[in-house]
Formats: C-alpha cells, structure tokens, sequence
C-alpha cells in the first residue's frame, strides 16, 4: 500500500464505525494511558544538528529525508502501513544539517568538560545539593549556558537554531502558547554509527532556575531525538515518533521474560527493517477491526499486515479490564517479512494497573530484576505474549500448527506442564482455549471453545 495514497474521508469513517461496534467493549472513546486514538495526519519537523564527532560523519540531508518520507521502506510508509492507510505523517520541513555551538565534547562532558577534572572554586563546577538531577551532592559540570546536562543543551540549541528557519507559532493552531505533538511533533537527527534514540522534554536552561524554552512566542515541552546510525536505522526513527506522535510505551526488558513481545512489536526490538507494532498499540491507536468473540464455534484469523484484522477473547463475567487478543502475523511482504515466525500471535491484555504491576514472578525469572519499578509499567507488564515455548532460554515461535511443540491446543487449563495455558492473572481457567490450530498462512481458521 502506497504512503502516497490519500487518506479519504469514507476510510476514517468505517474505521470509526468499526470501532463503535465494540460499544464500551474496551472503551476507545477514552485515552488509556498515554494512548489515544489516532487519525489522520499528524505534522513532523526534522532538525538535523551535527556536533562533529570525527568518528560518526553525516549523511546527506537527502538520505535522511528518504528514510523518513521516501517510498517504502520509508517511515511515513511503515506508519502508513501499520495503521492499515488511517495515519499518515506530513513533513513540516527537514531543517540542517546545523553545526554546534561548541566542540563536541562539551555535549558529552568529556575532557576538560569533565566535573572530575575541575578544581574546587572553578565557576563549572556545580553540586547537586538538593538532588534534583540525580543523587544528591553529585557533582556536575554547569557550562556557560546555565546547562549541567550537555544532552539537554544540545536538545535546546537545536530547537533555538531551527526557530530561524521557521516559525513555531506558526503550528500552535489552538493558540494557547504550548506546541502539542499533536500540532507539531520535533525530531531531532544526530550522525552516529549506531542507532540509538530518546524522547525527553526540553529546557531553556537548567540552573539556576530551570525556565521552560520558549521560541516564536510558543512552549515547546518535548522532542524525540534519533542517532541516525550507519546506515540509517528506520527502526529507531519510527520507535521514538511511536512514543511522541502515538504516545506508544516501551516494551523492552533487561532480562528473560517469557512473555515479553520480543520481535514482534517495535516498542520492544526496533532493528533497521522494523516489525509491526503489536496488536494492543494499534487497537488503541483505532488502527484494527476488532471482532469480539464470546462464543464457541469456528474463527477465521487472516493477517493483521494487510487486513487490520483481530479478534477479541472476552468474558463480560471476568470483566472489560482483562482479555486476550489473537493476531495473524504472517511475513508476505509487509514490513514484518523480517519476523523470525509466522503464525498465531496470543496476547493477554490486563488494562488495571494493581494487577499488572502486582503479578508474581514469572517461573526462571529473577525476582530482584522483576521487581525493579523501571520494569513496570502498563505497556511492560499490561501486554504479555502467550508463546507456545515458554523458555528459558526464550524461544520466538509463534503458534503454527506444523509444529507439535507450537501447535497444540492451548487449553484454559492444561495439565501437560510443558504446555502453557489461557488463564487469566490470578492463575484462574479463563474458560477459553484455542483449538486445532492449522498450518501458518495469511489465513488460519481455529475452534474456539467457550466454557
């Protein structure tokens, strides 16, 4: 599918009819978390800053905007396809590739920019007593510009030095003096050999005070920045605008967790040819035909990739906060044909936060890493992915009937202990089990039974 294709009026309306026919069933009318639906087009502005670090040289500016805007693979296509042709960025303008103020290493506090090699009474040399950015007495290096983090100056310089080449108020279209993402969302690109990225918010200056940056009369809170990576890494730009522009939530752990989504959501692995985001993301984001299955009897699943399509395991006796979801992933030559698997993706969805962020340890999981709070959160432990291996060490294979280790029936409770079961977070049966699982394809038709 074209990302060149037009976002018509009769699209965004069967999309919306799709999604009223889940009436309260979740509710999408309101934002979970920071997700909301998202429709239409949304304005991008691309700031390329260049601090040149002789090891980590630039692309030409037009490589970049082939990587975000171009033809597919592009990251205006991937967010195309993704969205089944709902949502489409719009390029507000590609600005730079600006030089830094600085050298290099004054960003990345290194040399003579390093708080460890500055002498008492030195006017940079800050400390930290109240602990406001980090431990408390932590010494910093406070630059000229009233900065202590060389990332934060780097972030406002870029934004200050795009304010002459357009103009902010511009896009602030409710004119209340803030720029929403909603409005204009700001990506920073910076050359680097590998890929990395963030979103953070932005400041004018840290210390003494720290004062909100202002440029065009308008508040700018936040932008995404991508260290482009060599070649270009499409999987990070489109990773960090998923958090920006979506308000999609990371995914990935710092150790095995067996139902972690792995390659098959971009919030947890986002390599240069990037998977799909996972089904909950883009059910929230209005991006699927969701069909709620209640009842026992025959179901065709076809391919998320091209049809939008998934279907909804749900018991209205359990309530509407905890669910499953069944997604065909299936490789074709979508932006998933890199996935390690094809077959049935099973989600277990736990949309209240004192169950998910209370859930045991998982079996051969470390329980000290389990319950470190940076690991919480909806979008790590409110979507588990019910794989037919359990590991460790984790095994990716989807459910594919081909395979009698991951295509046997997943029963609500099943006493096969190297078989996994559909239960819900309190390890009760959930009444629901998925039957005679076919071969992997774009279209795979299962029993569902309902006890």
């Amino acid at each position: 599918m074209s990302s060149e294709a037009i976002i018509s009026v009769s699209s965004m309306h069967a999309a919306l009819t799709s999604l009223s026919g889940l009436r309260k069933f979740p509710d999408l009318s309101q934002p979970f978390y920071s997700l909301k639906l998202v429709i239409g087009k949304r304005k991008l502005l691309t700031i390329l800053w260049d601090p040149h670090r002789p090891d980590n040289p630039a692309p030409t500016k037009s490589i970049v905007q082939n990587l975000i805007f171009g033809q597919k693979p592009s990251v205006k296509d991937y967010f195309f396809e993704n969205s089944s042709g709902l949502f489409e960025l719009e390029n507000a303008g590609i600005l730079g590739w600006y030089d830094s103020d600085h050298p290099w290493q004054l960003y990345w506090r290194k040399g003579v920019y390093d708080p460890n090699n500055l002498q008492p009474g030195d006017p940079h040399l800050w400390i930290d007593v109240q602990g406001k950015y980090g431990a408390p007495g932590s010494i910093r290096y406070l630059d000229d510009d009233g900065f202590i983090g060389g990332h934060s100056h780097k972030w406002a310089e870029a934004v200050i030095k795009a304010g002459n080449d357009i103009n902010f108020k511009d896009y602030d279209t409710n004119n209340d003096g803030f720029l929403s993402p909603d409005e204009l969302s700001i990506l920073m690109v910076i050359p680097q050999n590998s890929p990395f990225g963030t979103q953070r918010p932005v400041v004018a200056r840290q210390v003494p005070n720290e004062e909100p940056l202002v440029v065009d009369n308008v508040r700018i809170y936040t932008i995404a920045e991508a260290y482009i990576g060599a070649p270009p890494s499409l999987g990070v730009v489109a990773h960090e605008l998923s958090h920006i522009i979506l308000g999609a939530g990371d995914m990935y752990f710092g150790f095995f967790q067996p139902f972690a989504a792995g390659p098959y959501s971009i919030m947890d692995q986002a390599p240069a040819n990037p998977p799909h985001l996972d089904p909950f993301h883009k059910l929230r984001l209005g991006w699927t035909k969701p069909a709620v299955i209640s009842k026992e009897g025959w179901y065709k699943i076809r391919d998320i990739e091209t049809t939008g399509e998934i279907s909804i395991l749900y018991d209205p006796k359990h309530g509407d906060t905890e669910y499953f979801i069944i997604e065909n992933r299936w490789k074709g030559s979508s932006y998933d044909q890199y996935l390690p698997y094809s077959g049935l993706a099973i989600w277990h969805i736990i949309e209240n936060a004192q169950i998910f962020n209370n859930l045991p340890t998982p079996p051969n999981v470390n329980s000290q890493n389990w319950n470190d709070p940076k690991w919480k959160g909806w979008s790590r432990r409110g979507i588990r992915m019910i794989r037919p291996i359990y590991g460790p060490p984790i095994n990716w294979s989807l459910w594919d009937g081909s395979n009698p280790q991951t295509g046997y029936d997943l029963l609500s409770n099943d006493p096969d202990p190297n078989h996994v079961s559909l239960k819900w977070a309190d390890g009760t049966p959930s009444g629901f089990s998925i039957l005679s699982i076919p071969h992997s394809s774009s279209e795979m038709t299962v029993h569902i039974k309902v006890e």
